[in-house]
């Protein structure tokens, strides 16, 4: 239900935001499966949507899951804009110790984001900061994309990432404490308490497009949990530092 309102409010903004003037449209739905909480062993099914709107002049508006990115610029090679963000909190999860302890509340984050386009390359920075929620977090991520393109149908563009992560954020997802223990009986572990790499991990998107206006698109990312993050108990004892993503939309796009 939770994700049903967020999308519904998201693709309510991109439909807004759409005018005659948008170059190309392409939308994604679809399903995939995600770890139940930062540093699980468990997966869940989640929905998947996509939005991108994309006008003559470079600016362009899109969202990826709960990510939302507003380009600013008319550029063809730079990229400039604010970014919302909703990250879900963790309660309710698979494991009973971790599932025992305090739940962490949903977050709204803003920010912003910087790209480059050179040639098939895409480097891309970001920054978003909580307002609202428990964390009061910082969180900056660094990416690059390579896209290449075998055929006219075909699309492949694999991508490495890290995330720098503040001291708020590690030490409310990663640390066990008096305050958040609550009944899950997990040894206390306060180390996750200053600015550090939080992950680094490596991903690829593979877009097919068979028919003039209908495609299927791939996704797949796996990272490692890094630094002090990894030692927590609730990754080292109870989960996993690896955390896999997979998933499958169908895509249409269109042009005006």
């Amino acid at each position: 239900m939770k994700m049903a309102k967020v999308y519904g409010f998201y693709l309510a903004m991109m439909l807004l935001t759409s005018t005659v003037w948008a170059a190309e449209g392409l939308v994604g739905l679809g399903a995939g499966v995600v770890p139940d909480y930062e540093g699980s062993e468990d997966y869940e099914a989640t929905p998947l949507l996509m939005v991108k709107y994309t006008y003559d002049s470079g600016r362009y508006v899109y969202l990826k899951g709960t990510n939302l990115k507003f380009n600013l610029l008319s550029d063809q090679v730079f990229s400039f804009g604010p970014v919302v963000n909703y990250r879900f909190g963790r309660d309710d999860v698979n494991n009973n110790k971790v599932d025992a302890m305090e739940n962490i509340d949903d977050a709204v984050e803003l920010g912003a984001f910087a790209a480059v386009k050179i040639g098939n390359l895409t480097l891309e920075a970001e920054y978003l900061g909580e307002v609202k929620g428990d964390a009061d977090s910082h969180l900056g991520t660094a990416t690059a994309t390579y896209k290449m393109q075998p055929s006219d149908t075909l699309t492949i563009t694999p991508g490495v990432f890290t995330t720098f992560a503040g001291k708020e954020y590690l030490s409310t997802y990663f640390n066990v404490t008096p305050s958040n223990v609550g009944q899950s009986g997990l040894p206390y572990y306060d180390k996750a308490d200053k600015n550090a790499f939080k992950d680094v991990g490596a991903n690829v998107t593979v877009h097919m497009t068979p028919w003039q206006n209908w495609g299927i698109m791939g996704l797949a990312s796996v990272s490692t949990l890094l630094g002090d993050a990894k030692d927590s108990p609730i990754v080292d004892k109870e989960g996993n530092a690896t955390q896999w993503f997979a998933g499958l939309m169908a895509t249409y796009r269109w042009q005006q």
